[in-house]
């Protein structure tokens, strides 16, 4: 008697199902790339200037959200921390670059692709990201550009969207950032190592790119 092994089938109504699942799941993670370049950017802008530099600003540039999320302090944090550590190289980063009201957007993008230009994806090349964004947007708003500035959130968005989601999806989403950045004194240790070099460097090779 021939045995027939009847190979698993995915019935259509199914299959769409899952794919909608995995749409819903990346619109979720870049929605939150957004959301937290909507948090870390004022947070940095007013940690570094005062209100009275803020005006003109949207009210979420002014006041701070009463119960931010864990995962938005530690971004915030992190970043923080690289650019103070980084002080030297974050400073001299727009006449680097020459960066200017016109090639802002593809100074960001370019240096952002740069940054992963190896194939290399950790959390401390997409919080390299974010602190770059952080550092272009403080000096937009010292030239008075806050139109520039209210767009940088949403290049962060347009990047991950297309460069970084499905990496973050593979991770199991942003909740395995705080995770991996915990507060235990080894993770912290080899994580800054960890930012240090696939973040910063990476995207100080990106920078020379626009020196002259």
């Amino acid at each position: 008697m021939t045995t027939v092994t009847l190979s698993p089938t995915i019935c259509p109504s199914h299959r769409k199902c899952l794919k909608l699942q995995n749409s819903e799941e990346k619109k979720s993670i870049i929605n939150t790339a957004f959301a937290i370049a909507m948090y870390y950017i004022p947070f940095h802008l007013r940690s570094s200037v005062s209100q009275e530099n803020l005006r003109g600003l949207p009210k979420q540039y002014l006041i701070p959200p009463q119960q931010p999320s864990h995962l938005f302090t530690t971004v915030a944090k992190l970043c923080s921390n690289m650019e103070l550590d980084n002080a030297f190289f974050f400073k001299g980063l727009p006449n680097r670059v020459n960066l200017n009201a016109h090639n802002a957007q593809s100074v960001f993008m370019s240096v952002a692709k740069e940054t992963f230009a190896d194939g290399t994806k950790n959390w401390g090349r997409v919080l390299a990201i974010y602190t770059l964004a952080g550092c272009m947007s403080l000096y937009f708003l010292l030239q008075n550009e806050l139109v520039i500035v209210k767009s940088i959130p949403y290049w962060v968005k347009e990047f991950v969207s297309i460069h970084l989601a499905d990496w973050i999806e593979e991770q199991g989403g942003w909740d395995d950032l705080p995770k991996k950045l915990s507060n235990d004194s080894n993770n912290q240790s080899s994580w800054s190592k960890v930012i240090a070099v696939g973040g910063v460097v990476a995207a100080t090779a990106g920078l020379f790119l626009f020196s002259t």
